[in-house]
């Protein structure tokens, strides 16, 4: 991940740690949870957070792309025991079976719902809310989806 100079400043302070700078990092898994939750730095806060998960997830996707069925096995056993559902351990790694051979030639495609231009901010019960033009939504889902 690229982490910006106020980006670093603030993962080391929220970690208590002095390990990051600007540039180019690779963030441990607090590091990288802290870093997909900083609402703060920026004026546009929750669509920049949202930014910085699309980020991490384009990260992870890259650095997993060409890894074999031993480490994505490995990978989910190391996560497994975090997630909650009512699939058995058994039938997620029978979809990383499948998924392997997809993975190393998928083309991610991201968007955000709302887009710029496509909401209105009104104060309703004494809180700002996010009002989606839902007809602007659907439409842009469809032409991503295309």
């Amino acid at each position: 991940i690229e982490l910006r100079g106020d980006e670093a400043r603030y993962l080391n302070r929220a970690l208590d740690t002095k390990d990051l700078t600007a540039g180019v990092q690779t963030l441990n898994g607090k590091q990288a949870l802290c870093y997909c939750r900083i609402r703060s730095l920026d004026r546009d806060a929750d669509f920049s957070r949202t930014n910085r998960q699309r980020t991490m997830i384009n990260a992870l996707v890259k650095k997993y792309r060409n890894a074999g069925i031993t480490t994505m096995v490995s990978v989910l056993n190391d996560i497994l025991p975090m997630i909650t559902t009512d699939m058995t351990k058994k039938q997620l790694i029978g979809y990383a079976y499948q998924l392997m051979p997809m993975i190393s030639s998928v083309k991610i495609v991201s968007q955000r719902i709302p887009a710029d231009g496509t909401f209105t901010t009104p104060v309703i019960r004494n809180m700002s809310v996010l009002l989606a033009d839902i007809d602007a939504a659907r439409k842009m889902l469809r032409q991503t989806l295309e």
